[in-house]
């Protein structure tokens, strides 16, 4: 596969998981370390993603909070 034609699915599937309905957007952790992966690949190819990267911490300290909200971590 070429490139740019990896980086376009990839951008495609980080697009498909940002334009998701805000009740659905529960992500597994299994989605998450997929989602990091493609980061790392598509700044490896000099993209900058850094907005998304960011986009992508705030997901994970919102997650975090509420499992410690609703006492599924301690």
């Amino acid at each position: 596969m070429k490139p740019e034609t990896r980086a376009y699915d990839l951008l495609s599937d980080i697009s498909y998981i940002i334009r998701k309905p805000r009740h659905q957007r529960t992500l597994s952790d299994a989605e998450l370390r997929t989602t990091s992966d493609k980061l790392a690949y598509l700044t490896e190819a000099g993209l900058n993603v850094e907005w998304l990267r960011t986009n992508r911490e705030a997901y994970l300290e919102r997650k975090k909070r509420d499992a410690y909200e609703l006492g599924w971590l301690t």
